[in-house]
């Protein structure tokens, strides 16, 4: 919702007027309620967790991407303008890759481009990476229709994004990751830490700062066991919270429940 409606409240009621509000975080849930939206309620997202499970990495598509047994991969699936991230993403990948880490870092950025200003951010994000000679160590994808296997492919996936305006509360870009038991890395937006906790169930690092970003990736690149212990942990927390059966029942639950009022 649009800020300026929570801080209107006889606004908002007249834009949620139903009998149920659901909301997918506690935090909108919160907003909603402090708002005057009493009969708000929680039911997180669900994903499919026979689909979105842990395998082996797709070798076929390794090679497609031009990926080595023992390149760290990192993940941005984003946005190049919105989510104000992009920056970040690339200031960091470049002091990974001029540090004298023997880790060999490679980034696929997975943006949409759904505006000019995309496009033209595209652009620029490839001109500045020829600058610094790190193109060929960036893949950049569009769209992908096997979601399950470019997760499964990567080490690492990010999202030190500066804001959320416009998009869903839980981003399942990263709840699918977690799904594969991938590991996680979030910036610091109330949102995102409420279902990610440092060192636990992902890693957290304070949004719009680059030279923590860059840090957080090689001390989890540098530590194999964190990296295990964060992602089965992460796993774990999926199949408690977002595992779509579950959530069919929560819904079947709340529509009885509406017909018996």
């Amino acid at each position: 919702l649009d800020q300026a409606l929570y801080q209107c409240p006889r606004r908002l009621k007249k834009v949620l007027f139903a009998n149920k509000i659901v909301a997918q975080s506690r935090f909108t849930q919160e907003k909603l309620q402090q708002a005057g939206i009493k009969q708000a309620i929680l039911i997180y997202p669900g994903i499919d967790l026979e689909k979105f499970q842990p395998t082996t990495p797709d070798n076929l598509l390794a090679k497609s991407f031009n990926l080595q047994p023992d390149d760290f991969v990192l993940l941005f699936a984003g946005e190049y303008t919105r989510l104000r991230a992009i920056d970040d993403v690339l200031t960091a990948f470049q002091q990974l890759s001029r540090s004298q880490s023997s880790i060999n870092y490679k980034l696929i950025l997975a943006c949409r481009i759904k505006s000019k200003q995309d496009r033209l951010k595209k652009q620029a994000v490839i001109r500045q990476l020829k600058e610094w000679g790190l193109k060929d160590k960036v893949i950049f994808l569009e769209t992908f229709a096997e979601m399950p296997k470019l997760y499964n492919l990567t080490d690492l996936n990010i999202f030190p994004v500066r804001e959320m305006t416009g998009k869903f509360d839980i981003p399942l870009v990263l709840i699918e990751a977690m799904a594969c038991g991938k590991p996680v890395l979030i910036s610091d937006l109330p949102v995102l830490k409420e279902f990610i906790t440092d060192q636990q169930t992902g890693l957290v690092v304070p949004r719009a700062n680059p030279v923590q970003l860059a840090a957080a990736i090689n001390k989890i690149a540098q530590n194999h066991s964190l990296r295990r212990q964060i992602a089965q942990q992460g796993l774990n927390f999926v199949h408690r919270n977002f595992d779509i059966k579950e959530k069919t029942r929560e819904y079947e639950k709340l529509y009885q429940d509406l017909l018996k009022n």
